[in-house]
């Protein structure tokens, strides 16, 4: 070691040789000279605690700087007005770890003021005390300002450790904040599924058999519109952009394609299946169901207003229920807001029937797999009109 610039020539022992490695290592040091460092390492008190001894009680006043040189101890906080009563701070709650090379008791070492915790070996450790008051003494017979530079030292690791604190206070903040907006979203998520469903349930004692064709879109349009209305209310609440509930053409091309692809290949296995396995001799291909006793301009009105009829449905159950699940629910494995959408769909379609309303959850599933890749709703609209017109062209509504 170096100590021409000094002045000084110290003798240096075996003994403090790992002392002087050791503090060497440690990053709030590294700007003090080699005979800084030395000096340390002669004024350094060794101490040794064994697992569980206090170190530092919360409210005792000190003067030393407190250097983890092997082994580890834990800060403990407690709740009481009068730490002091508690010679046992096992009833303190630990906060926090310091391993080897990090530094306690800066702030008392700086200002003199009492320690703000209660500091506990979490094992067998040593520590080197280094005491203002001793560095003070020194610095004055060696000429060598040991105590204004390691306070400058110590200044700057604690401001670094505020700048930190500070940060990670505000990151707790933001994610508080977080947490409250979406406890808030999730209150309002629940309102708007209870209304609609408040909705479905009110449309299963009010629905007739024997209502007219115009009757029946009305009353199925009308009811659509009124189950639209609390989604829509939630998603404007949210204050996110449409995108986010997939009123976007963004990947259209590739939802489209698929679903296109989805609804050849489900339709043609839908025909075959009636053909060879379900038609009896002479019943036709495509009895039309529902709509079998419907005039040309009814027909035509309600093919035409079907699709839309799908896209505000799939609002409903894609756009919004499963886009917010899936908000809800961010570690869940993606299939399972998927699979609570298809159910609550299902749920939502008893008022046709319980066949359907099955038929349902089984389709929703095809639906939420295809919105979930895309996140648009051109796609699995198409693979829903297709799927919702086949079926009333079988008859299965």
């Amino acid at each position: 070691m170096d100590t021409r610039n000094s002045g000084l020539a110290l003798a240096v022992d075996a003994a403090a040789e790992d002392v002087i490695s050791f503090l060497r290592q440690l990053p709030f040091l590294r700007s003090l000279q080699d005979v800084e460092v030395l000096l340390l390492a002669r004024v350094a008190e060794l101490q040794t605690f064994a697992a569980g001894a206090v170190v530092l009680r919360e409210g005792q006043v000190s003067d030393g700087l407190f250097l983890v040189f092997r082994g580890s101890v834990e800060v403990i906080k407690h709740g009481r007005a009068d730490p002091d009563d508690a010679d046992d701070p096992s009833d303190g709650l630990a906060i926090h770890r310091i391993a080897r090379g990090s530094v306690f008791g800066e702030m008392s070492f700086i200002d003199g003021d009492v320690t703000s915790a209660t500091i506990r070996a979490a094992e067998p450790c040593e520590l080197l005390r280094l005491s203002h008051q001793t560095l003070d003494r020194v610095s004055q017979e060696s000429g060598v300002p040991i105590l204004d530079r390691l306070n400058g030292a110590v200044a700057q690791a604690v401001i670094r450790r505020l700048r930190l604190i500070s940060e990670n206070h505000v990151a707790a903040l933001q994610r508080e904040i977080r947490e409250i907006r979406l406890r808030h979203e999730f209150e309002r998520f629940f309102l708007a599924t209870m209304v609609l469903f408040g909705i479905a349930s009110l449309v299963q004692k009010l629905i007739q058999q024997d209502t007219s064709p115009w009757q029946h879109m009305a009353f199925s349009w009308g009811f659509l519109l009124l189950s639209v209305a609390p989604m829509a209310w939630f998603a404007l609440r949210q204050k996110r952009p449409w995108a986010d509930f997939g009123v976007t053409l963004r990947g259209w091309r590739r939802s489209l394609a698929e679903g296109v692809g989805l609804t050849l290949a489900l339709v043609g296995l839908a025909l075959a299946v009636t053909w060879f396995l379900l038609r009896q001799p002479g019943e036709p291909l495509l009895p039309w169901g529902s709509v079998a006793h419907y005039n040309p301009l009814q027909k035509l009105v309600f093919f035409l207003a079907y699709p839309l009829h799908c896209l505000l449905q799939e609002f409903i159950g894609r756009g919004v229920i499963q886009t917010s699940l899936r908000h809800f629910m961010p570690r869940a494995r993606p299939i399972v807001p998927v699979l609570l959408t298809s159910a609550l769909f299902g749920v939502y379609h008893l008022y046709v029937s319980v066949s359907f309303a099955l038929l349902t959850v089984a389709v929703s599933m095809l639906f939420g797999w295809l919105y979930a890749r895309h996140r648009t709703l051109l796609g699995v609209t198409v693979l829903h009109a297709a799927i919702g017109l086949m079926s009333v062209a079988l008859g299965l509504n």
